[in-house]
């Protein structure tokens, strides 16, 4: 058997603790799990969750959120003020900060190996190549819409292969420090739009954005390698850069795990500190009042939630030939519907109480005076009776038929998953309950969409996150221009509607703006264009040392809000003990045999061991997937911090004893191979069983 005894990617925060028994090099160091997939640190073009969360700290912005509001209060980030609206909300002029500096590098495609200022240009720069092709990052639309000849610049680069030094009508270099911005409409929430991640500020002479090049931004992290082999990222604070926190964390450590499950287990295990959205399994457990939620409690693991500011919601196409058009029979089927469904039996029976009833399209993260009870909230005798009036009375099968007597069904469009099938079963009660009969129609999400786009689709349903956390960008969901872009995918239309956006547009944040946002939200409820689902929550899972935690939603990057815990230097000698982490990858189609060959062999051993008193426990654990860089994980616990190095002598005399046992004649070398190895410490009192 092979004891890895290497300590792996967590080396530099537990070497430290093996010699001395204390925890002073890992205080400010938080380690995490995120789901592997497609990552990458260019804000033009990745949007996963991991990569907005790095590029949320490795890039400066003109403008920020500051960190501990209650809502979406502007701050300036790069820039050294908020910027005045001029020419009716069409011209927004910055001036950048002092001390705005790029991080010294050789990297690849610099041309300054010293570092140097943040200026103008790159502004310029950064938010012009937006337009090029080979940016795909779908908030980079509103940026194009705004800007006056950025939208323009899209279309010629695209039909021209070049445009990276054309000119912008509406991006004006004033000077060195000075940007000036022109819109193609009035916008009073255009600064919001500088605070996207997209919008980040690059150096111009980057020719390409990689992880290798270390150059990237003038954050206050930086990146100091990205491993997309071993599946590893590691970030470190810089000395200088922009404060969005208040949390003492100096440097994070990612390993990329596909498996949920597996990633549940390394925080168990204590080789992470945190897990974001953790697996529903996990966050369940911590959630219950049994004897592994208490165990866990006990060792300092709990749940933190909080609310997403998104809108869940279901809309009817207003173009269909029978849910849509604008008879008063049409809107009260309509309204029929969505008061038909029970949000609250959605969170308690399918979310397993993650969410909470939505109140408005509006989220009240963005606009808590816009969050008011919602019209066509759950309401099924009021439902029937509209039903009733409308002529949508029972046939002989018990189903409403239409006025006129035609058979009538809901067709409401879904994809084929299991993780859907609950939410559709709610959908169906709920119209059942009001004598209307449902069709579903299953296909993929992107074919939905597409369809959708297209208005193709009678009921569907969408979420909708604020990317920019302003009424505006909610109700542009109804806006008539946005139907076929992906955005108002009721293809509704309505003049009073746009007349009220557009001009709510141009009208200064206050009062009077807010008056016409209530309208649209009462035109909206009077129609039956949608209705509000569960507002979800954002859940971690934390360890013990994260003593604080005070995420911000518009902030990714959960690490900017977390405080950690520095163990007492006063442990005494064996207060600690080792748990030692081997990841194994199964050859195709052997990961049976593989965990066969450790119980039978490795096992044999251990057992022996922890008979003599030489090891506490071990346990192999199977993500169940041969998918992923590992598919088992094999944990050991030894009785003290020195681990296997001091029980080396004693297992190598039971190693002599053990003839290998091979798994239908195939060894380890057959079966698969060890990938990594992890070595975590222990408070005994805090079992990891």
């Amino acid at each position: 058997m092979i004891r890895i005894r290497s300590f792996g990617w967590v080396a530099s925060c537990l070497l430290p603790a093996l010699t001395l028994l204390t925890f002073p090099a890992c205080a400010a160091t938080v380690r995490t799990a995120f789901v592997a997939g497609e990552h990458g640190v260019d804000p033009a073009r990745h949007v996963s969750a991991l990569s907005l969360q790095v590029q949320d700290v490795v890039y400066q912005r003109l403008l920020g959120y500051r960190a501990g509001a209650q809502g979406p209060e502007l701050v300036p980030m790069a820039a050294a003020a908020l910027p005045a609206a001029g020419d009716g909300g069409r011209r927004f002029e910055f001036v950048l900060r002092e001390g705005a500096h790029f991080e010294a590098t050789a990297g690849r495609g610099a041309a300054n190996a010293t570092g140097r200022p943040v200026t103008a240009r790159d502004v310029a720069w950064s938010i012009r190549r937006l337009a090029a092709p080979s940016s795909t990052a779908p908030t980079r639309e509103l940026l194009l819409d705004a800007i006056v000849g950025l939208r323009a610049l899209a279309a010629r680069w695209a039909a021209t292969g070049s445009g990276d030094e054309l000119d912008v009508a509406g991006i004006r270099v004033v000077d060195e420090r000075t940007i000036r911005f022109e819109l193609a409409e009035p916008d009073y929430d255009f600064p919001h739009l500088l605070a996207m991640t997209v919008a980040s500020i690059l150096p111009r002479e980057i020719a390409e954005v990689e992880p290798r090049a270390p150059l990237l931004g003038s954050g206050p992290f930086a990146i100091e390698s990205w491993d997309r082999e071993a599946g590893r990222i590691v970030l470190r604070r810089k000395t200088s850069g922009p404060s969005l926190g208040f949390g003492d964390v100096t440097r994070v450590e990612i390993a990329l795990v596909a498996d949920e499950a597996a990633r549940g287990r390394l925080l168990d295990s204590g080789a992470v500190d945190y897990l974001a959205q953790p697996a529903s399994a996990l966050a369940r457990e911590l959630m219950a009042d049994g004897a592994t939620a208490q165990a866990r409690q006990r060792r300092g693991l709990r749940l933190h939630q909080a609310p997403v500011p998104e809108v869940i919601y279901y809309y009817i196409n207003q173009r269909d030939p029978v849910l849509g058009g604008n008879s008063d029979q049409q809107r009260a089927l309509r309204r029929a519907i969505l008061q038909s469904y029970d949000v609250a039996e959605e969170i308690r029976t399918v979310r397993a109480g993650f969410g909470r009833v939505g109140a408005s399209v509006v989220p009240p993260e963005v606009a808590p005076q816009l969050a008011r009870a919602y019209p066509l909230a759950f309401n099924p005798t009021l439902a029937r009776r509209e039903l009733d009036a409308a002529g949508f009375r029972p046939g002989a099968d018990g189903w409403r038929r239409t006025p006129d007597g035609r058979e009538l069904a809901v067709v409401f469009s879904s994809e084929p998953l299991d993780l859907v099938r609950p939410f559709r079963e709610v959908r169906r009660r709920g119209l059942a309950a009001i004598g209307l009969k449902m069709e579903t129609r299953e296909q993929s999400v992107q074919q939905n969409l597409r369809d959708s786009e297209g208005c193709g689709l009678a009921f569907w349903g969408s979420a909708w996150q604020a990317a920019v956390p302003t009424p505006a960008y909610f109700l542009g969901l109804l806006y008539g221009p946005n139907i076929g872009r992906g955005i108002n995918l009721a293809c509704f239309e309505s003049a009073e509607y746009d007349r009220l956006f557009e001009r709510a547009r141009g009208t200064v944040p206050g009062p009077e703006r807010d008056r016409l946002y209530e309208r649209m939200l009462q035109i909206a409820a009077e129609e039956g264009v949608w209705q509000i689902g569960a507002q979800r929550m954002a859940t971690w899972a934390l360890g013990e040392r994260v003593v604080r935690f005070e995420p911000h939603a518009l902030q990714p990057a959960p690490w900017l809000h977390m405080a950690m815990s520095t163990p007492s230097a006063a442990a005494a000698p064996g207060s600690l003990r080792a748990v030692e982490l081997t990841f194994l990858k199964s050859a195709d189609g052997e990961r049976e045999r593989l965990k066969r060959y450790i119980v039978d062999n490795w096992f044999a051993m251990d057992r022996i061991a922890k008979a003599q008193g030489l090891m506490d426990a071990f346990t192999v654990w199977d993500s169940g997937s041969d998918e992923g860089p590992w598919n088992l994980l094999v944990s050991v616990t030894y009785r003290d911090a020195r681990g296997y190095a001091g029980i080396a002598e004693a297992f190598e005399a039971i190693r002599r004893t053990h003839n290998e046992v091979r798994i239908d004649g195939k060894s380890l070398r057959d079966l698969g191979r060890i990938v990594d190895s992890r070595l975590v410490l222990e408070d005994p009192a805090h079992e990891t069983r």
